[in-house]
This record gives structure tokens, sequence and C-alpha cells, in this order.
């Protein structure tokens, strides 16, 4: 059992985040033509996505077109749950003037009728794809994706790889063959794959930050070292921080989740110049103290990288290797990382 400890302005921190991101709607663009950009994505044909006993459980994609920085003036983030078993392609409006991380993932529907969410992810981006909506009159952006296969993707034996193609790529180029091969060479590529990848996917370039420890300084991609990493922001004069990082140090179901060949990390990140302070208030020798690290640039920055809006203490992100939050909570731990770290 995990703890929920009553954070302070939880409602007003998801408020927030909802704020600086402005919900996408297509009235809005009317009228707006210079001022918009057209991404386009090209899908694999996930139809012919065949697992090792014959089915076909690839049938849609989530797309998200997120504002790297929220404060662009009239940034729209695009989140979208499509049925992609018929789709070639598909294009969105987004602002000019403004950086985005473009992302698709492709798995299983929940609901094919009124798609809302995946519950299950069988290939994800290697890292997100950094584009600028153009302010040329060629406004048009393709977009290419490398999506690598999952643990649970792998696991039915879909083909390892996918790509998606730009706009100017013919579909018969797109990697519709791969499927087509034999069953038969399924089995065949996974174990050769496996020890080229040694591990999980390389960080994004954005991700590769240093952090440090009291004594120097060490990677992100050192403590970001499984598929998963939960960020604790906290500080020393944050007393429910302190209270958590107690309770937490003395939880060995808590602590086991970020052990062994469990599939999560654990970090603390404190503010600059506060991480004797932090150690010395959680007790130095303690496991949190040995999972912390202080940002030079802060909360709000280190937030940034994931493009969250951290508003209050003690926060928590679970993250993937692409810089997507998976889950957030305020004040207490995201439900469900039993699930997801096991």
């Amino acid at each position: 059992m995990f703890y929920n400890v009553t954070g302070m302005g939880v409602l007003a921190s998801l408020m927030m985040v909802v704020s600086c991101v402005p919900a996408y709607n297509s009235s809005d663009m009317r009228g707006t033509a210079s001022r918009v950009s057209s991404v386009n994505v090209k899908l694999p044909a996930v139809e012919t996505l065949v697992a090792s006993d014959g089915s076909k459980p690839v049938n849609g994609m989530h797309l998200m077109i997120a504002p790297v920085d929220a404060a662009c003036p009239e940034a729209t983030k695009i989140k979208q749950y499509i049925v992609a078993t018929k789709l070639v392609s598909i294009q969105e409006k987004i602002r000019k003037g403004c950086d985005y991380d473009v992302t698709v993932e492709l798995g299983k529907l929940d609901n094919v009728s009124k798609p809302t969410k995946m519950s299950d992810v069988y290939y994800a981006p290697a890292q997100a794809s950094r584009i600028t909506a153009q302010m040329t009159k060629d406004d048009k952006i393709p977009i290419s994706l490398s999506l690598l296969i999952t643990d649970a993707g792998r696991k039915l034996g879909l083909p390892e790889k996918q790509t998606v193609s730009d706009l100017g790529t013919t579909p018969q180029t797109m990697p519709q063959t791969t499927p087509q091969t034999t069953p038969q060479t399924t089995p065949q590529t996974t174990p050769q794959t496996l020890p080229q990848t040694q591990g999980p996917a390389a960080l994004p370039a954005n991700l590769n930050v240093k952090l440090g420890t009291g004594s120097g300084e060490i990677a992100l991609s050192e403590v970001f070292s499984k598929q998963y990493l939960l960020v604790d922001f906290s500080r020393p004069g944050c007393g429910p921080c302190v209270t958590m990082a107690q309770r937490l140090d003395t939880d060995s179901q808590f602590k086991s989740l970020f052990s062994g060949s469990g599939k999560c990390t654990f970090m603390t990140v404190i503010p600059p110049d506060q991480l004797s302070d932090w150690k010395d208030v959680v007790s130095q020798n303690s496991w949190t103290a040995s999972h912390s690290y202080e940002y030079a640039s802060g909360h709000s920055a280190f937030g940034r990288l994931f493009n969250f809006s951290v508003t209050s203490t003690p926060t928590f992100l679970l993250v993937d290797r692409t810089g997507k939050v998976v889950k957030n909570s305020s004040g207490s731990l995201p439900s469900g990382l039993s699930s997801m770290c096991q």
C-alpha cells in the first residue's frame, strides 16, 4: 500500500497545466491561414502487423503534438487516439513560430467506435521529433519517426521496428513488406536484435542534462537507466516533502519497485544549493538521500524537460524514455505504480 500524503495546491496545479496549453479546436483556425502550418504524418500499414499467433493486435494510434514551450503565444496541443488500420496519413494544424514535439504510438485501442485510450502500446518512438511551425508560404511539414517495439509488442512476436515515413515517400516504400515476410522469420529476428539494443533506448537529446550529487555531476541518462523514471520534486523547507520522503524510506514494498529487474528508477530532484540541507533533514545515509540530486536551473526548468509545469511540492512525475509524462500527482504518489514498475 502506498501513502497518500495530502499536498497543497493539487487542484490549482492541475488547472495550471491545462491552462498553459490551449485545447485544439479547429474553429480557432478559421481566418488564420497565415498563422498556421500543416503537420503531415504518414502511417505504417498497421493492418499488416501480424503477431506470431497470426492475430492482428495493432488497430490504432496515439498522436501527440505538444508545444515545447507552453508559453509560446497561442500554442496548440493536439492529442488524439485514432483508428489506424485504414489510414495512410493524417494532417493537423499548428500555430506558426512555435516549437513542437511530435510522437506517435501504435497499439490496441480500448474502444474502436470511440477511441480515447489504448489498452496496450506495441510501438513507441525512440525519441520525439522536434519541429518548428514554418513561417513561410510552404507550410507543409512532413514528419518521419522511428518506432521501436515495446516489451508488450515483443511478447506478441510483432516485427521489431516500424518507421513512420514522411509524405515525400510513396506508400509503396513504407515498411509494409516487413510483416508480409513469412511468420517463421519473426522469431529469428527477435533474439538477434536484443543483444544490439543492450537495454533501454537512448534518451532524446533534450534530456541530456547534468545533475548535481553534492560532490560532482552525473548525467540524467545514468540515473534514468530503465523504462520509466519516477521524479519526486521536493525541497528541504517543505514539510509534506520531508514527511513523504521519510515514510517512503521505510517502505520496503515501494523501494522494491526500483530494484532488480523492475521497470522503474527513482530520483528526487532538489532546487540548486539545497541538496545538502535536504540530505540533512531526511538523514544523510537514507535511501532517499542516495537517490537525491539537484538541478542547477531549478524545479520549473526540470519540469519543462517533460513539458510539465511544476507548481507545488511534493509533485511526482512518472515519465518514459521519450520524455512523455505517463502519470503525475501532487501531494501523493501516482496511482498504479506497482503495475507499471514491476
